[in-house]
């Protein structure tokens, strides 16, 4: 079994506001919905129950990492 500690990460990015919660709770503060990066905190749909917004899902999810990266990019660059 593969250990690691999420603390070390400078950032977890859950996917909807109930995996956020569940994430905090096991102690983590360095917590970020994908949707806070261009979204305006929106969750992330899950596709299992809501398929039918697949392609705002991925535009969610293309955008929103394009933005993590582009935010830590510039961060690192100063």
């Amino acid at each position: 079994m593969c250990e690691f500690n999420l603390e070390a990460f400078d950032l977890v990015v859950a996917l909807d506001e109930s995996n956020k919660t569940e994430l905090e709770f096991l102690g983590l503060s360095n917590v970020k919905k994908l949707g806070d990066f261009g979204f305006d905190g929106k969750d992330v749909a899950d596709l299992y129950y809501h398929p039918e917004e697949e392609n705002e899902v991925w535009e969610m999810v293309s955008v929103g990492v394009e933005n993590i990266l582009n935010f830590y990019i510039s961060k690192d660059s100063k």
